[in-house]
């Protein structure tokens, strides 16, 4: 690990599920020395789902602390003497209570870096409310522009709100890390999974500023309302996606499949765009997924076959970013960051 960027870096690690435990394994994965502290009573939620908690957890420490116990909370606030981060995912208030807030924890540590990672943030009225990914997205109008068609609020299974959260955790920690490096001061972050959800919105809400109306699920430009950028079912009940934002991937698609008729149909509106996701869509049902992907492989029209997880696995550009590791005597998702010197 001391080739890697954040050697040298040490993180007390609070938080449980999934935002703050995905932001230090990140870190971990850059090389900071994470300490992730169990409580004996609870312990880890995600440990009866063992291929997430290993993934998690990867070059992570243990540390069993019980800050019920007065000795256990002695020890660790002898940690904090030694570490640069404390990342903590509490709602507000709770950790005043156990005694592991910022203004405690700085006593012990002046330079402190602690970050206070939460659904709603740390103020607001909504602030102590008990919520979780779907909320935060429901909440702050994400969720709504999901779906198809009228079908608004499909879910994801990716989610959105806790995964941003922890992204943005990372960027403030480091962000943090080198505001201290300059003046030396403690540094407090305050970060909430609804502002990072919200904050991934910048196209629809532009789009809602620009015309006075809330944009429409599966009506938009890039949404599944133009028949240049939508996904299209195959002869084999799979599909492709098709991302021929710019005119000329659209021509190129088009002189492909002999509908150059079409080019002028680019980014319109209304039935001459209803007419060509209703030929377009005829004309991928003629062949399978694969079948196409091979017919456009040498052709400059931004198409790809819709990837389930195993077959990403075999992608051949995952493995060539070694997107999917060994790792505990199995398989994980990889670090998407790759630093080198040279």
């Amino acid at each position: 690990m001391q080739n890697k960027p954040l050697h040298g870096l040490r993180i007390l690690d609070l938080t449980k599920l999934l935002p703050g435990p995905f932001a230090t394994m990140m870190l971990a994965d850059l090389g900071a020395q994470v300490i992730s502290v169990v409580s004996p009573k609870i312990g880890d939620p995600l440990s009866s789902m063992p291929q997430l908690f290993s993934a998690l957890n990867r070059h992570k420490e243990i540390l069993t602390l019980d800050f019920t116990n007065p000795d256990d909370l002695q020890n660790f606030y002898g940690e904090c003497k030694n570490v640069d981060i404390v990342i903590e995912g509490f709602r507000p208030g709770v950790t005043k209570k156990l005694g592991v807030d910022f203004d405690t924890i700085k006593k012990f540590n002046p330079k402190i870096i602690y970050c206070a990672l939460s659904g709603y943030g740390q103020n607001g009225p909504s602030a102590a409310k008990a919520a979780h990914d779907i909320n935060y997205l429901a909440e702050c109008g994400v969720l709504h522009q999901m779906g198809i068609d009228q079908m608004n609020g499909a879910l994801p299974n990716i989610q959105l709100s806790d995964l941003a959260g922890g992204f943005n955790a990372c960027i403030a920690i480091l962000a943090a890390v080198y505001a201290r490096g300059q003046t030396g001061k403690a540094q407090f972050l305050d970060i909430a999974l609804m502002d990072s959800a919200l904050s991934m919105a910048v196209i629809p809400f532009s789009m809602m500023m620009e015309r006075g109306k809330v944009p429409q699920s599966g009506r938009e430009m890039l949404n599944g309302g133009q028949a240049c950028y939508h996904t299209y079912q195959t002869s084999d009940h799979k599909y492709i996606a098709l991302g021929a934002f710019e005119k000329k991937f659209w021509a190129n698609l088009c002189r492909a499949l002999q509908t150059e008729e079409l080019i002028d149909s680019h980014m319109t509106t209304g039935p001459e765009n209803i007419n060509a996701i209703q030929k377009l869509s005829s004309i991928f049902l003629t062949k399978t997924r694969d079948e196409w992907v091979t017919f456009f492989a040498n052709q400059d029209v931004c198409l790809s076959p819709v990837l389930d997880l195993s077959e990403a696995m075999k992608n051949p550009q995952t493995t060539a970013r070694e997107m999917f590791v060994k790792q505990a005597q199995t398989t994980q998702i990889g670090n998407a960051l790759k630093i080198s010197e040279h």
